[in-house]
């Protein structure tokens, strides 16, 4: 803004460097927050995976059909229970 071309040399390099900082403060905290998203995302999921195994292997279904549709292995689905 036209205030800011006004500052002194300093103290506009001291304002950049605050902006800058503040910047990067606000990139880490979104990576921070997505990634935190990202494996909450990646959990529920998990859960959900070994729910259906669970589920399924009451009915009765055997472990190796469950592991070819869920991808967990025999040992994970006998396991869950």
């Amino acid at each position: 803004s036209a205030e800011i071309s006004k500052f002194a040399p300093e103290k506009h390099r001291k304002y950049l460097d605050a902006m800058m900082t503040e910047r990067d403060l606000n990139n880490v905290k979104a990576f921070e927050r997505n990634k935190g998203r990202e494996e909450g995302i990646a959990a529920g999921r998990a859960e959900e995976k070994n729910e259906t195994a669970r589920k399924l292997y009451a009915l009765g279904v055997d472990a190796d059909t469950i592991s070819k549709a869920t991808g967990l292995s025999e040992s994970e689905i006998k396991n869950l229970n």
